[in-house]
């Protein structure tokens, strides 16, 4: 129902008068001028029971003067989220503004009224009639509106017509927005204009819209697919060649479950253009027992084929898979061993396989190097436990430090065991020390200060200052941290104390 703007509004609370001056500051505003009308009007519109008046008055403002650039921007802010239809008969002459009509266009996004759309396809519809393409301020405006309809996906015709209009820039600017309405499946259907079939009419005269004409249909199938209208997806995807990647993921949906997995397998098994789409849209479905085909194939697959279908095995979970995948340790391929490599992150099982990981590890090569100690971290096979035991019972302290990470209590107690020990207490003991304590373990490490060997305190004194900076929190934060940790370990007058408080820079909170 349309509603005329009145000029003059009848009555406000007294709450408003506080105010009062906010809306003649809003009027002179210019920028660089003082912004608290603003930030106190912006706290007026979050409360529910003010925020009517508030656009009532800021519509008034609107109307009765003439508003700076910055200013008209901040009072369309400031309406956007708290707009009505009051608004409308205010707001629709500047849609003609080059300057203006993007801000006008936020606010009248978010109403639900008809006469929004009424006044931004009469605008429209003036600023096509204006002959001159290259006016650059009225192309921004058309291209300004034709968003906002887009956005609002309620008026097909109109942006059927910019499509099929003679500027070329904004015909193809409005192919593209079409993608953003989408058509119904009922019976009533007949009666409603056809975004598809409108696109699909552009394919057909195979000119320079085609391409973005294509787009716009496959993202209209997706979106019919996710709302349940498989009948208009499949119609959208008629003019789409069966060789365009966009369109793979829709055609696979429109599947059943055992159709989709042998059309997407075989996409990934040709290695063709489709390859990539199909290995991204293998994103469900996959299991060992339906994918027999694909693995007897994958030997012989090439270098796009292997990389879509080694991703599609992994993020099944499911380790029989890995057998596979294994031989491409040692492909010299560097993008499939290094996918190869983490995968096993989630498929490895076997010590054979883990040793030559480890070995990877060792060549300190990125990012292969870094992908290798992630498996060795994270994967939760006992096999690879086993592995790395073997190498640090036989001294290899990377061994021994992936050990203590992955929670071995074992083993952090032979680091800390070498670290109180003077005659293993080298410098790569305490860096490893360092680089494995816990926040939780600063104070059990704190309590042999008590011990009175002093080099040993002085290596807790560099780990405890190294650890607390790595927190990057608040001088209060470490100070407390500081406190829970010396507390009854360390005297306040002793020499570590005083270097440890001075270093973090936190002596005056340690009172």
């Amino acid at each position: 129902m349309k509603k005329i703007f009145l000029a003059s509004v009848l009555s406000v609370s007294a709450s408003v008068f506080c105010f009062a001056d906010n809306y003649s500051d809003l009027a002179k505003y210019d920028a660089g001028n003082s912004l608290a009308w603003f930030f106190n009007l912006r706290t007026e519109t979050q409360n529910v029971e003010k925020s009517e008046i508030v656009v009532q008055k800021i519509c008034q403002t609107i109307s009765e003067n003439k508003l700076s650039q910055e200013a008209f921007r901040l009072a369309c802010n400031l309406l956007k989220p708290i707009a009505n239809e009051d608004c409308i008969e205010v707001l629709k002459p500047y849609l003609l503004d080059s300057q203006r009509c993007p801000y006008v266009c936020d606010v009248f996004i978010t109403l639900n009224d008809s006469d929004v759309d009424d006044a931004l396809k009469n605008a429209l519809k003036k600023a096509m009639s204006v002959q001159d393409a290259n006016k650059e301020p009225m192309t921004n405006i058309k291209e300004n509106i034709i968003n906002a309809m887009a956005t609002r996906g309620k008026d097909k015709a109109s942006m059927i017509e910019v499509a099929n209009s003679k500027n070329k820039k904004l015909a193809i600017y409005a192919v593209r927005a079409l993608s953003r309405f989408s058509d119904d499946d009922s019976l009533l259907s007949i009666f409603e204009t056809s975004v598809v079939s409108a696109l699909r009419d552009i394919v057909a005269k195979n000119d320079y819209r085609k391409k973005d004409a294509q787009m716009s249909l496959v993202l209209i199938a997706e979106k019919s697919i996710m709302a349940g209208k498989n009948s208009v997806a499949r119609d959208a995807l008629k003019d789409v060649p069966e060789n365009c990647p966009l369109s793979v993921y829709a055609r696979a949906e429109l599947m059943s479950a055992d159709e989709r997995i042998s059309y997407l397998d075989k996409l990934i098994a040709d290695g063709t253009i489709l390859t990539k789409s199909a290995g991204r849209a293998m994103n469900k479905g996959r299991n060992f027992e339906n994918s027999k085909w694909l693995i007897e194939k994958f030997p012989t697959l090439n270098r796009e084929a292997k990389l879509a279908a080694v991703g599609s095995f992994m993020i099944t979970g499911d380790t029989r898979f890995y057998p596979t995948i294994a031989p491409e340790i040692d492909n010299p391929d560097s993008d499939i061993r290094d996918l190869a490599v983490y995968s096993a992150r989630f498929l490895c099982t076997d010590e054979a396989n883990f040793n030559k990981i480890y070995k990877i590890f060792k060549l300190n090569e990125e990012p292969v190097s870094k992908f290798a100690e992630n498996v060795l971290v994270e994967n939760p096979s006992y096999a690879v436990q086993r592995v790395l035991k073997e190498k640090a019972d036989a001294g290899d302290m990377d061994a021994l430090e992936i050990l203590i990470r992955r929670g071995d209590e074992q083993y952090r107690m032979k680091l800390w065991n070498m670290f109180f020990d003077e005659k293993t207490r080298t410098s790569a003991v305490c860096r490893m020390l360092e680089n494995t304590i816990t926040s939780g373990q600063i104070n059990l490490l704190a309590t042999n200060y008590k011990v009175g060997d002093n080099a040993l305190s002085k290596e807790i004194t560099k780990i405890i200052i190294k650890k607390m900076m790595q927190y990057r929190q608040s001088r209060e934060y470490i100070a407390k941290a500081v406190k829970i940790a010396l507390d009854g370990n360390l005297d306040k007058n002793d020499a570590n104390y005083k270097f440890i408080v001075s270093k973090l820079k936190i002596e005056d909170l340690m009172k």
